[in-house]
């Protein structure tokens, strides 16, 4: 359609059909049934888009759309539409580089597979049971995020907290599933449930603002990796990583960094691991006031389970005037609730403060 106006519906019945619009004003189209195809550059469909399969839209406005059960493919780069997006039950694809969607993108049941770089949706993006994945590079998603039950797979890259400002829940929801940071810069824990592996990567900074549960009801607990280029900040707080169930132990796997500086010149801030903690290599940094025995530090706590592999202190002096200390030193490190840590778990990164500071060894349990 290239012109004119049409006040009622348009419905091209069974069969495989194409429907190009570049101009002018519909009522509504039903595409009907087979696998059909539909393209809009611009023009206008006031009311519902029904029954589509492969959709691609790059200008234009439509009220709403409802693609039949198949395995849909929907390709939005420009263009408005005003109420939701729905798919059938089976495998769907969605890609929105650009445009706006006013509503929901519901895509049911089935493997369906998300790529948003660009534009807006504006109330949440929810998947229902099967292996959903999710990659989603740039633009906004407000409300929540809902990837329904299976093992699904997000992949949050080159973010920051503006493309997360509507955003009200990323839920991996039941199932085994993994939510990998690439590159992205974000703030605070609350937005993100439900989800057994989270992994930092590719330059990733993550900033705690509470404590950080892994897991869900089904499977109880999860682990936390940070590859050598990512951060996970937690300065100014008193955090904990935990499994979703109490009683379990989550796992905390570190390449890059731990960082407790960042909130300031603070020295009683904390990060307690409720399970075990794994260094890869990787650094802890810490406030302390390097003075005599006693000295307030930040820590890092290890909470009935075990610190192993081989991680770096980088002790930052707040304040201190480096007097020695002859007796305990400083604590730095400290097990509580039957938690230990093996004598090469950690390693301060500058070799003379050795004897003033302290790692609480695995025969100190308290």
């Amino acid at each position: 359609m290239q012109a004119g106006t049409i006040t009622g519906n348009i419905d091209q019945g069974d069969g495989a059909d194409t429907f190009t619009m570049t101009s002018g004003v519909v009522g509504s189209l039903q595409q009907g049934g087979g696998l059909d195809t539909f393209l809009m550059t611009g023009g206008t469909i006031l009311g519902a888009f029904t029954e589509g399969d492969f959709i691609t839209i790059t200008g234009g406005s439509i009220g709403s759309v409802n693609m039949t059960i198949a395995n849909n493919v929907f390709v939005m780069s420009g263009g408005v539409i005003l109420g939701n997006v729905v798919a059938g039950f089976q495998n769907d694809t969605f890609t929105l580089s650009g445009g706006d969607i006013g509503g929901n993108v519901n895509l049911g049941n089935g493997s369906n597979a998300l790529t948003v770089s660009g534009g807006r949706i504006g109330d949440g993006i929810t998947t229902g049971t099967g292996i959903d994945s999710l990659t989603w590079s740039g633009g906004r998603i407000a409300g929540a995020v809902d990837l329904g039950a299976g093992s699904d797979q997000a992949t949050l890259a080159n973010l920051t907290n503006s493309n997360l400002a509507g955003t009200t829940l990323v839920d991996g929801a039941a199932g085994t599933d993994r939510l990998t940071f690439s590159n992205s810069i974000i703030s605070g824990v609350g937005l993100f449930q439900n989800w057994e592996t989270v992994e930092l990567t590719n330059g990733t900074q993550w900033t705690l603002d509470g404590n950080l549960a892994l897991g869900d009801a089904g499977t109880l607990t999860g682990t936390l990796s940070i590859d050598s280029t990512s951060v996970l900040l937690g300065g100014g707080l008193n955090a904990s990583i935990l499994a979703f169930s109490p009683g379990q132990t989550a796992m905390v796997t570190n390449a890059g960094t731990i960082d407790l500086t960042n909130g300031g010149s603070s020295v009683t801030d904390t990060l307690t691991v409720v399970g075990n903690y794994v260094g890869a290599g990787g650094f802890v940094n810490l406030n302390t006031v390097l003075s005599t025995d006693g000295s307030p530090s930040d820590r890092l706590v290890i909470d009935g389970g075990t610190a192993t592999g081989s991680s770096f202190l980088r002790i930052m002096n707040a304040g201190g005037g480096g007097a020695q200390t002859v007796g305990n030193g400083i604590l730095v490190v400290d097990t509580i609730n039957g938690g230990a840590t093996l004598p090469s778990a950690f390693t301060l990164a500058v070799p003379w403060l050795r004897r003033a500071l302290r790692l609480h060894p695995a025969s100190e349990q308290r």
